[in-house]
């Protein structure tokens, strides 16, 4: 029986079952051998843009036995493939910017498939962000620890809308977050779908004045009560999310993760919240030149981390 590592495995579970899977940069050809082999897919196209990768993916496929299940293909990202070709689409393992460029150039085939699986190794805000405002819908996140490095990772599927289904972080900014912006059948969550109540991240100054960490977490997490049209209301007047909060936080830690109140992306933030003060602290001793533009980034960075933190204190309520 084949075997992934836990960042492939994750991948390949949110591939779920279907009738063909396309993966592009297929390297070793490991999703696609197992997918086939588990029965997850009835047939799957292993894709790479070198011919090095795509050998040692044969080699793999062979030693299964699923030479008549799985074909390889020579494909600078999706171009090979064509549109409603593949149900299902993974492109993992590569970093953000050139996945947004796989997705630029392919966007026909991926726009037709029934869902993408997509595990970008840097980068991630902007991808999210991307992503969202292609028009995609992101219906699945997860997260995985392994070998010390983090590595999330979404399904998403196209619907063309930018606004009102699935929010570009760009729109979060102007409203109260409901961080379950995006709902299972298409449609944004409303706040009573998240224990009718949705966390409006404690404020921050400018991006130049951002409050500490600590200065957060002395703040009442504001919780939002739910209108009957859905509409989230502030409980107490001006205690909203600010534009320079509002804008990233989703895209930034990923918006399904943080309704799920995902244990890996906590011991994420935990640990990115305690080497950041370290640093700060550090900065501070052994500043021997003007450090405020960095002090005020590391600011910011910890303000965003207190308040992604605050939505798993507001779930134990």
């Amino acid at each position: 029986m084949i075997r992934l590592s836990k960042r492939l495995q994750a991948a390949a579970d949110l591939v779920g079952e279907c009738s063909t899977a396309a993966d592009v940069g297929t390297d070793h050809g490991y999703i696609p051998v197992y997918l086939v082999a588990q029965g997850k897919a009835e047939r799957a196209i292993a894709m790479d843009i070198k011919e090095g990768p795509l050998s040692r993916a044969r080699e793999h496929i062979r030693q299964y036995g699923l030479e008549r299940e799985i074909e390889t293909r020579l494909s600078d990202g999706c171009l090979a493939l064509k549109p409603g070709e593949a149900d299902v689409i993974v492109i993992a393992g590569m970093g953000g910017a050139l996945m947004q460029r796989i997705l630029r150039m392919g966007e026909d085939a991926a726009k037709a498939a029934g869902k993408l699986v997509l595990q970008p190794q840097s980068e991630i805000p902007a991808f999210r962000e991307f992503v969202l405002g292609q028009g995609y819908q992101i219906t699945a996140e997860d997260m995985v620890l392994e070998d010390g490095k983090y590595y999330p990772m979404m399904a998403v599927k196209f619907t063309g809308k930018t606004a009102g289904n699935a929010r570009s972080c760009e729109n979060l900014q102007e409203e109260e977050i409901c961080l379950a912006s995006v709902g299972s059948a298409g449609n944004a969550k409303s706040c009573e779908n998240l224990h009718e109540e949705e966390v409006c991240l404690a404020s921050v100054g400018s991006a130049g004045n951002a409050k500490s960490g600590e200065n957060l977490q002395e703040e009442e997490s504001c919780l939002a009560s739910v209108g009957p049209a859905g509409n989230a209301k502030s409980r107490k007047k001006g205690r909203g999310v600010e534009e320079s909060q509002g804008r990233g936080i989703a895209c930034k830690f990923g918006p399904l993760l943080l309704e799920q109140r995902h244990p890996v992306l906590k011991q994420y933030l935990l640990r990115q919240q305690k080497q950041k003060q370290n640093i700060l602290q550090n900065l501070k001793s052994n500043a021997r030149q003007d450090v405020t533009a960095r002090e005020n980034e590391l600011l910011q960075e910890l303000a965003d981390i207190a308040a992604a933190l605050k939505i798993y204190e507001a779930g134990k309520e």
